[in-house]
């Protein structure tokens, strides 16, 4: 066992104790770390400083328990815990000069995509590619539409296609979903392939804004097939960084039309 001692030193010695352990925080030692580099004590109270932790927790202490589980359902469609997210949002609404803790919502969490047409001349749409699906399929995804003409003949679709091979033939099952004629509140839709067994060796789903001025916004797309979640997107990103997402190749990741690009597509916090 260690022993430990006191010493009392003149005040006029702080400065030179003060560069000592300066000396030795900067010399390099190893150490266990799973993260792979070391602090200076300096660097830990700063660091202690700038987090929104300790004061984020007392929220998240002084939420019921009915609270606490709306947070946990909210948190079912982004791969976070109940605290994480709410620490997620409620960092970011902070750093942003909005009220706070906000009340959690099932069809949305902290990002999604803002898919816009507003000066349109041709349509707008993304396709996400995914293969080896095996049937029987759920879709699930949540949107909201809004609308800034007056009766519109077409709004925001989903079709989804799915090829699978049957005595030699290539052969497609298409599903389609249609959103309502008008602006429409946060839904959650389900498109189903109930298919047993049906192994679809490419599966494309085309998420399609019309060329009428409209924008949708779109989070927690989910794929559950006969295994269990296949694929799920809830449009994470990280501070000041843009969207990774997976290219198109080889039947897997996304295409955007006409591009990836802020005036059609964007992933934003939304309030």
């Amino acid at each position: 066992m260690a022993k430990v001692f006191r010493m009392d030193l003149p005040p006029e010695y702080e400065p030179l104790i003060k560069k000592i352990l300066a000396w030795f925080d900067n010399l390099k030692y190893p150490v266990w770390a799973t993260r792979y580099f070391h602090n200076t004590r300096s660097a830990k109270k700063r660091n202690l400083e700038k987090t929104l932790i300790p004061v984020i927790k007392e929220y998240w202490h002084n939420l019921s328990a009915s609270e606490k589980n709306q947070w946990k359902q909210a948190a079912l469609n982004c791969g976070y815990t109940n605290y994480q997210l709410f620490v997620a949002d409620t960092a970011y609404r902070m750093l942003n000069n909005l009220s706070y803790p906000r009340t959690p919502n099932n069809y949305y969490q902290l990002y999604v995509l803002n898919m816009k047409n507003l000066t349109p001349e041709e349509a707008v749409y993304f396709r996400l590619h995914l293969k080896d699906l095996t049937g029987p399929i759920e879709i699930n995804v949540s949107y909201k539409q809004t609308i800034y003409i007056a009766n519109p003949s077409k709004s925001f679709k989903i079709t989804v296609k799915g090829f699978y091979f049957d005595g030699g033939l290539n052969i497609l099952d298409e599903k389609t979903y249609e959103a309502p004629l008008s602006s429409t509140p946060w839904t959650n839709i389900s498109i189903n392939f109930n298919y047993p067994e049906r192994r679809y060796f490419h599966f494309i789903s085309e998420f399609l804004l019309p060329d009428i001025k409209s924008e949708v916004f779109i989070d927690n797309i989910r794929y559950i097939d006969k295994n269990g979640l296949f694929f799920k997107e809830p449009f994470n990103k990280k501070k000041k960084k843009a969207w990774r997402y997976r290219e198109f190749y080889r039947k897997e990741g996304y295409a955007f039309y006409p591009e990836h690009h802020p005036n059609y597509f964007d992933i934003i916090y939304y309030d």
